[in-house]
């Protein structure tokens, strides 16, 4: 899978995740991970850093926004984009934190960060 930059904010300032999870890395840095309602494909988000768990909407780091739709759920094309995105940037570490971050803890979460095989 091809890792691509994401266009301008400017031209798409809003995305919709389906199929969605949240994810932490060794570095404490928290990313939307999913498929774009739009347009099926897989997306990883710049780091989140706000984050509205009764609205499930985020602004990451680039300013986009995003919303989650739907429950949370694996898209497996995300989750190799996410593999090999973490790969190409020496991230080997990270956790699946999207219960804790839907119950408005994730920022104080202190829990075991797993390995991911490369």
């Amino acid at each position: 899978m091809e890792i691509r930059n994401a266009r301008p904010v400017s031209e798409v300032p809003q995305v919709t995740l389906v199929r969605w999870r949240i994810m932490r890395t060794e570095t404490g840095k928290m990313y939307f991970v999913g498929a774009r309602a739009d347009k099926e494909t897989a997306r990883v988000s710049s780091p989140i850093i706000s984050f509205d768990p009764d609205r499930r909407r985020g602004v990451t780091q680039s300013k986009r926004i995003y919303q989650l739709e739907g429950e949370p759920d694996f898209d497996h094309q995300a989750e190799g984009l996410w593999k090999e995105w973490c790969v190409a940037r020496k991230i080997f570490r990270y956790e699946d934190i999207t219960l804790t971050a839907l119950s408005g803890r994730a920022a104080n979460n202190t829990g075991q960060i797993t390995n991911h095989k490369r």
